[in-house]
């Protein structure tokens, strides 16, 4: 009898510029599933899925912006942004159970 059960994983990601995509990996307790880049337009969610066999007990999945540099944020002459690119989460759903607000706790 096998203690793993496989799961699926379906992520809600946005872009908050059309200027520049944001390129992704997202890793479940440290393997890679997914290397990507949002293709829609800004603040428009595009959705990701994998399977992962998964163990009992504590997981971490993580979701790794890679393309971001210093020049992706402009400042005004305050020091206050008035641009940035973000990757925005806006979902996380495992087994079509959405995480909601649990997704920050």
């Amino acid at each position: 009898m096998s203690d793993k059960e496989t799961l699926h994983f379906k992520i809600g990601l946005s872009s908050s510029s059309d200027k520049k995509k944001p390129k992704f990996i997202v890793s479940l307790n440290g393997n890679q599933y997914i290397d990507s880049q949002i293709t829609t337009d800004a603040q428009v969610p595009e959705f990701f899925e994998f399977d992962a066999e998964i163990a009992e007990g504590e997981c971490q999945l993580v979701i790794e912006f890679v393309n971001k540099t210093v020049y992706d944020t402009v400042l005004d002459a305050q020091g206050n942004i008035v641009d940035d690119l973000l990757l925005n989460i806006e979902s996380i759903e495992i087994d079509d159970i959405d995480l909601g607000s649990l997704c920050w706790t």
